[in-house]
């Protein structure tokens, strides 16, 4: 079951007073995606996981937290916020994004523009869907390389870009990056259920599967 709650809050951009909604409970039940997208009921809540300023046009998790750049009306964030290859709530996740990487929080717009992609899914936008899924594997890649872990579990980063390389049909590219970065001995230390779900993401993109299927199909 999930609970909803209605907040006025004041825009951290604008300065000016709105109305959100935020989720106070929810569950789930089922199986996520490979790339870690939750299963229902939790799934149906995603449209209050980013709010957006109705007047400015600033978008975050939290609208009343200030940011201290000034991004929100640059011609790049703004073009952005309408742009009509993707959804309205998509358009608000890349935004998201954009705020979080300028604040090189890597991880956290990386998370941001994966959501993206996932809401573009759901409109059959696919080439919104690529270009999400793109941008996420580049904060990601950056995350990594500023110590900002992307995935507390061993092995779930190596998972989690193998699974966008495959979504984004990047095949060869996520072989490679197995290949480079996943040893033998190093894949063994890993949990059971990671090294089966890796040995599941280089068979599909053996096959050139850019499918969503779900963690379950595996185990």
């Amino acid at each position: 079951m999930t609970t909803l709650a209605n907040r006025k809050v004041i825009c951290g951009n604008c300065g000016t007073k709105t109305n959100v909604t935020v989720v106070a409970s929810t569950n789930s039940m089922g199986s996520p995606d490979l790339d870690t997208r939750p299963p229902q009921m939790e799934r149906s809540t995603m449209k209050y996981w980013v709010q957006r300023c109705p007047y400015c046009g600033y978008c975050g998790s939290d609208l009343s937290q200030t940011i201290l750049i000034d991004i929100v009306m640059e011609s790049t964030y703004q073009n952005q916020l309408n742009n009509t290859d993707f959804p309205r709530l998509g358009n608000s996740f890349i935004c998201q994004s954009m705020i979080l990487e300028r604040l090189e929080k890597y991880n956290k717009a990386g998370w941001a523009s994966l959501r993206a992609a996932w809401t573009c899914d759901d409109a059959k936008k696919i080439e919104s869907a690529i270009l999400a899924r793109k941008r996420a594997i580049n904060l990601f890649l950056k995350a990594s390389k500023e110590n900002q872990t992307p995935m507390k579990q061993k092995g779930g980063f190596e998972l989690m870009l193998a699974e966008l390389y495959r979504r984004t049909k990047q095949f060869d590219k996520g072989l490679k990056y197995l290949e480079d970065n996943l040893s033998n001995r190093k894949l063994r230390k890993f949990q059971k259920i990671i090294q089966k779900l890796i040995k599941a993401e280089r068979e599909l993109m053996k096959k050139k599967d850019d499918k969503c299927h779900q963690i379950s199909e595996f185990m």
